[in-house]
C-alpha cells in the first residue's frame, strides 16, 4: 500500500509553489497521448488494448485528475462504444509500472463526466480495476496514468484489458434496491462481492471510492431519527451514502437523489453509520461501497436514534465560551415556530436543531464554526429570548467542506444564541469552536464599505479578505458556495 500525502489539487497547481512534475523529456510520446487521438477499442469482448509506454506521455491542458490522490501527468487514452448494455470489467493488471485509472464519458477533455476511478486494486496491488454497467451506444473514454507522488510520476508499459462478466449480488443496481419495511430496528445481509457501479451512479464519499455497490430502499413510517449503519462482516472497508428520493425508480435517475450524508469508519470501528431525521412517507436509499475495491459480505442495520440531546430546545440551551464543546443532533427536534436556519435553499424548514448561549466578556471580533463535526451542518447566530421574538445576524452551510462557519463583532453583556442543525436532516456528532478575538473584518467587509476605485478604465489595488464575513441577503453563486 502507498503512503501518499494527499493534497487538494489546487495546491498542486497553484498554491504550493515550486511544486511541479514533469514527464521525461522526449521528441515523441505514444499515438494515444491526447484525449482527441484515443486508440479505439472495436469487437466483441474481451478486448485488449495496444500496449503503450507513458514514460514520455503527457497531460493536456485542462486535462482532470484521474484520481483524487494522483494529479494528471502521464495519461494515455482509450475509447470503446458497445453496442449493448454490458456489465465490463476495465483492468490494468497486466501493466509493470503503478497506474492510475479512470473512465469517462463526454465530447472533450473539458466537459468529460467521470464513470468511475481506481489507484489501487489492493493492498499490495499496484494496479487498477473499474467494474461499471455500460450503456448501449455511448462511447466511454478510458484514461490510464501513472501514480503522482509530489516527488514522482510512474511510467512503464500499460497493458488494458476489458471483460464481460456476470454481475454479482440481486441489489446491484439501484433499481433492484432491496426494500426494508417498517419500524426499526431492521436488518439484512447481502454481499457486493462482483458488484458494479452503473453509469451515472453518484460518488459516494470522494470521487476515489466508487467500486462495487449494494442499495437499499425505505420509507419512513413516521418521522424519526435513525441511523443506518453497514457492518463489516467480510469485507475490509465499506462505505455508506444515505440519499433522499422518488418512492419508486422507475422512470427515474440518479439526479433524482438528494445525497443525505456519507460515512467511512463510524465511531465504534466496526463500519460506517450515517444518521438522520426521516421525515414520515418519505423513501431513502442506502448504498453500501467498498473503500479501495473492497468486497465481501455485508450486514445493514436500520435503528431508531438515541433520546434527544439536553439541548435539543431553544428554552434549555448549553452555556458555551471561548474554545471548543461537543454534542450531538442525533434524536434532535425541530421545535414549532423555529425558524429556517438554511439559507439557500429557502423553505426546507429545520429538522434536528441544538442550541447554545454565548455571552462574550468583551467587544471583540470572533469566529463561530462547527469544523469536524460528522455531517453536513447548518449554522445560525441570533439574538432575542423567545423563538418568537429572534433576530438573525449570522448563518453559514458549507464554509469548510459540509461545515460552517461566521464571523461577526460582539458585544459584552449580549447574549447569543447558537443554532446548530442538519442539512436534509442529517445527523451526528457535533464540535462546536467560539475563537474570540477572531480575525478583524477588513474595512471593506460590507457592501455599504466598498473601496472605491474610481471611474476611469483601469484600477488596481490591495486587500485581504482573512477575517471577512459574509451579509445576510448577499448573493451566493450557487447552491454550495
Amino acid at each position: 500500500m502507498k503512503f501518499s500525502p494527499v493534497f487538494p489539487k489546487r495546491w498542486w497547481r497553484g498554491g504550493m509553489v515550486g511544486l511541479a512534475i514533469a514527464a521525461a523529456a522526449s521528441a515523441t510520446a505514444g499515438a494515444n497521448d491526447n484525449f482527441a487521438d484515443a486508440i479505439e477499442l472495436t469487437g466483441e469482448l474481451p478486448l485488449s488494448g495496444d500496449q503503450v509506454s507513458n514514460t514520455n506521455a503527457t497531460a493536456e491542458s485542462n486535462e482532470p485528475d484521474h484520481v483524487f490522490e494522483s494529479i494528471a501527468t502521464r495519461s494515455l487514452w482509450w475509447k470503446w462504444t458497445p453496442a449493448n448494455e454490458t456489465a465490463v470489467e476495465v483492468s490494468t493488471a497486466s501493466s509493470d509500472f503503478d497506474t492510475v485509472l479512470a473512465i469517462y464519458r463526454g465530447t472533450g477533455i473539458q466537459t468529460l463526466t467521470k464513470i468511475g476511478s481506481n489507484d489501487d486494486l489492493g493492498d499490495f496491488t499496484l494496479q487498477s480495476r473499474i467494474r461499471f454497467i455500460a450503456r448501449a451506444g455511448v462511447t466511454y473514454h478510458i484514461a490510464v496514468d501513472g501514480f503522482a507522488s509530489p516527488t514522482s510520476s510512474a511510467s512503464g508499459v500499460a497493458r488494458i484489458s476489458l471483460l464481460e462478466f456476470t454481475s454479482g449480488p440481486a441489489n446491484d443496481h439501484w433499481a433492484n434496491a432491496g426494500v426494508l419495511a417498517g419500524l426499526p430496528p431492521l436488518n439484512a445481509a447481502s454481499t457486493n462481492r462482483n458488484g458494479t457501479v452503473e453509469d451515472g451512479e453518484p460518488f459516494h464519499l470522494t470521487e476515489s471510492n466508487h467500486a462495487a455497490t449494494s442499495w437499499w430502499k425505505w420509507t419512513a413510517p413516521a418521522t424519526m431519527s435513525v441511523s443506518f449503519t453497514s457492518l463489516d462482516v467480510a469485507i475490509d472497508d465499506s462505505i455508506l451514502a444515505v440519499y433522499l428520493g422518488p418512492a419508486t425508480q422507475a422512470g427515474s435517475d440518479f439526479s433524482a437523489l438528494t445525497r443525505i450524508g456519507s460515512n467511512d469508519d463510524n465511531d465504534a470501528g466496526d463500519g460506517s453509520t450515517v444518521s438522520f431525521k426521516a421525515k414520515s412517507g418519505s423513501t431513502y436509499y442506502f448504498a453500501v461501497d467498498g473503500l479501495g475495491n473492497s468486497e465481501g459480505n455485508l450486514s445493514v442495520q436500520l435503528r431508531a436514534g438515541p433520546a434527544p440531546p439536553s439541548n435539543d430546545n431553544f428554552s434549555s440551551p448549553i452555556p458555551v465560551g471561548s474554545g471548543f464543546t461537543s454534542g450531538r443532533n442525533t434524536g434532535a427536534s425541530a421545535e414549532a415556530g423555529e425558524p429556517d436556519h438554511l439559507e439557500f435553499p429557502s423553505g426546507t424548514g429545520p429538522t434536528s436543531t441544538v442550541w447554545w448561549s454565548y455571552a462574550p466578556t468583551a467587544n471583540s471580533p470572533v469566529e463561530i464554526n462547527t469544523f469536524n463535526s460528522l455531517f453536513d451542518t447548518v449554522l445560525a447566530i441570533y439574538t432575542g429570548n423567545t423563538l418568537g421574538s429572534l433576530t438573525l445576524l449570522e448563518r453559514n452551510d458549507n464554509a469548510g467542506g459540509l461545515q460552517s462557519r461566521v464571523r461577526f463583532n460582539v458585544f459584552a453583556g449580549q447574549v447569543y444564541r447558537i443554532a446548530v442543525d442538519g442539512r436534509n436532516g442529517s445527523e451526528g456528532r457535533v464540535t462546536l469552536r467560539i475563537i474570540e478575538p477572531g480575525p478583524a473584518r477588513p474595512d471593506n467587509d460590507d457592501f455599504t464599505t466598498a473601496f472605491d476605485l474610481g471611474s476611469g478604465t483601469a484600477a488596481a489595488d490591495t486587500g485581504s479578505n482573512l477575517g471577512a464575513t459574509t451579509e445576510l441577503g448577499e448573493p451566493v453563486p450557487t447552491e454550495d458556495a
